[in-house]
């Protein structure tokens, strides 16, 4: 039946009552409080009763009306079936008619007296409401689906740890299958930061639980890989079951890419104090070099001009054994400034590694084994070998120092691989051990100055390492964990023979006048100079600064025989002074002298080649030899 409610019909006015007894107060209230339409027909199908009147009619006008002119057309049919199935067989029929955008479900019901269907009830309720929610709760299903399986986020739902439903995202993501994921639990699949399994437990959770809404967690996947995600969950009622609806947004590769960015900062960081602490080095082994230049200078003076069996002389002695002591001590802060007097020559890692490993192995432990490891056709490098074996000889020592005299194992190994970042071949030496590490504090620190992990300090110590290793424009890498050992790399620039570092061709045949001219911006280096050629019968010429040495120069260029000039000078360098005393005179030998390497020396004044070098702090022999090959080189 269809049509709108009205209200009941007075028991009075029912043209034909239902059988049984209609005028009990529990059918009667029944039928009042029914929802439903409840009709009775008889065979023709005229309505003998109904508790709702339709739409616009009286009681009056529907009781005796066919039910047919209340059906559909379209729907007659099926019901005048059913209704004579109904009065024919005596069994029950359920009709789901449609009328206006309104639905209804019509059961047709026997009612007989002596086994003889007389009457049938018709009970019609209406599943307008019912249909409309069901069509509106597929569109949100659907909705839902679309969302889920065509966003970015993994999407899970769990009720318990039991994992309900997975989005095809939570497929790519994780690599599982949904059937997989689905026979999965919530601790198999979603991890907290620290690797751990995830506390979340939904009842928990829909109770006041402690497990925060939005959190950074894991994902296992089936490589065993983990994927990093921001995971949120939000507790829902389902059916009286607290139920978690959870999103995982892969942010694996932005969080990669933050902790490089952190680590290139922090590797940036590191490096500028490092090379402010080198620049610091440099400028105060310069300083010392200078005094020391001083002392050694005037102290070899005074002892070559006493004779032998002097009791003063031994004390002279004594003093230039320690200035020579302090002068090693400079060197190593060169040497960490990167900045130390190397012999450069090519050399095969291979071999020279050979080399150190019998000398240094008399002083490691007996319980340290070493293993070696040789790279074939290794490319030659381009290095001083003496420093290199300092080098070799530290990491090897600390390597051994490492297994604290347990039995343990120190391996080196040789290879060679291309680098793109440095544009050509890079060498290296890899030295490691099986002590126990250190963690990411200590690793960080190892090359600072004068930073240990010994009772006992050793001075610069890897810091002078990685000075040496920079100066050959190579670097040094390490790699440790606790429990598990430390790998120290050194890689340096393969290279090819064929690069001097001093050039000595404006050296010309001896003649003229024995006048040197000292250019030092540091008067006890001027005045232990000075003595010390004239000791040798040289005419001196004092310049305290460029410009000085430029205005002697111009008025007695004719007699200088030779210039000893300090390459690091303020106001006008060195440098800077060459240039302008070879424009003057292009063929003027000049020998220079600084407390860095001649390699750097060498690689400052490319182009503009200086006649020789000498390494301060130096003796009065030295300063002499030296200015007697520029002065006369053949003898």
């Amino acid at each position: 039946m269809c049509g709108e409610k009205r209200g009941l019909l007075p028991f009075d006015e029912i043209s034909r009552p239902i059988a049984g007894p209609v005028d009990s107060v529990d059918f009667r209230a029944l039928v009042e409080s029914s929802p439903d339409r409840i009709s009775t027909l008889d065979p023709e199908g005229t309505i003998l009763f109904t508790n709702h009147t339709l739409a616009n009619l009286s009681a009056v006008e529907v009781i005796g009306t066919d039910v047919m002119s209340y059906v559909d057309e379209h729907e007659r049919a099926a019901y005048r079936e059913a209704l004579d199935d109904v009065f024919l067989n005596g069994v029950s029929r359920t009709l789901e008619l449609s009328t206006a955008g309104l639905s209804w479900l019509t059961r047709l019901i026997p009612i007989k007296h002596d086994n003889v269907v007389e009457t049938v009830l018709v009970i019609t309720t209406d599943l307008s409401e019912r249909k409309r929610a069901k069509v509106a709760l597929a569109k949100s299903e659907n909705k839902f689906r679309a969302l889920a399986e065509s966003g970015s986020a993994a999407i899970f739902i769990f009720r318990g740890a039991k994992i309900l439903y997975a989005n095809p995202m939570a497929e790519r993501i994780t690599g599982f299958t949904l059937d997989e994921i689905l026979e999965m639990s919530y601790g198999d699949i979603v991890y907290e930061s620290d690797g751990e399994v995830a506390p979340s437990d939904a009842r928990t959770r829909h109770q006041g639980g402690g497990v925060p809404a939005r959190r950074e967690a894991n994902l296992r996947t089936t490589t065993g890989e983990i994927r990093r995600v921001d995971y949120t969950e939000h507790v829902f009622d389902d059916d009286g079951e607290p139920t978690v609806l959870a999103t995982a947004v892969d942010i694996t590769e932005r969080k990669n890419a933050e902790e490089e960015r952190q680590k290139f900062e922090t590797e940036v960081q590191h490096a500028q104090k490092l090379e402010s602490l080198a620049a610091l080095t440099a400028g105060i082994a310069h300083n010392f070099n200078n005094l020391l230049t001083s002392i050694l200078g005037s102290a070899s003076l005074a002892a070559s001009q006493l004779p032998e069996g002097s009791p003063a002389k031994e004390q002279i002695e004594r003093v230039l054994q320690a200035a020579e002591k302090a002068a090693d001590l400079t060197n190593q802060m060169l040497a960490y400034a990167g900045k130390e007097n190397f012999e450069v020559g090519f050399v095969d890692l291979n071999q020279l590694v050979r080399d150190v490993i019998p000398l240094v192995r008399t002083s490691l432990s007996r319980n340290t084994r070493i293993r070696e490891s040789w790279a074939a056709n290794l490319p030659s490098i381009e290095a001083d070998p003496v420093q290199l074996r300092q080098v070799i000889v530290a990491l090897v020592t600390n390597a051994s120092e490492a297994l604290q005299d347990e039995h343990g194992e120190v391996s080196i190994r040789t290879g060679a691989l291309k680098s793109t970042a440095h544009s050509g071949t890079r060498v290296f030496v890899e030295i490691s051990d099986t002590g126990r590490g250190m963690d990411a504090e200590t690793s960080a620190k190892i090359f600072d100055p004068f930073f240990t992990t010994k009772f006992s300090g050793r001075g610069l110590g890897l810091a002078a390492v990685q000075g040496i290793v920079r100066a050959h424009r190579g670097d040094i890498r390490v790699q440790s964990q606790l429990g598990r050992g430390t790998t120290m790399t050194v890689f340096l620039p393969a290279t090819s023979p064929g690069r001097a570092v001093i050039d000595d061709d404006q050296r010309s045949s001896p003649g003229g006048s024995r006048t040197i001219l000292v250019i030092d911006d540091e008067q006890s280096v001027r005045e232990v100079a000075q003595a010390v050629l004239q000791e040798k019968g040289f005419e001196v010429l004092l310049a305290g600064s460029g410009r000085e040495a430029l205005d002697i120069f111009g008025e007695r260029a004719s007699e200088i025989d030779a210039v000893l000039l300090d390459m690091t000078m303020p106001r006008m360098s060195g440098e800077q002074t060459l240039v302008k005393l070879r424009r003057m005179r292009p063929q003027v030998k000049v020998l220079l002298t600084s407390g860095h390497s001649e390699q750097e020396v060498s690689q400052t004044f490319a182009g503009k080649k200086a006649s020789a070098f000498l390494k301060k702090p130096f003796r009065a022999s030295e300063l002499i030899d030296r200015i007697q090959q520029v002065v006369n080189p053949h003898l």
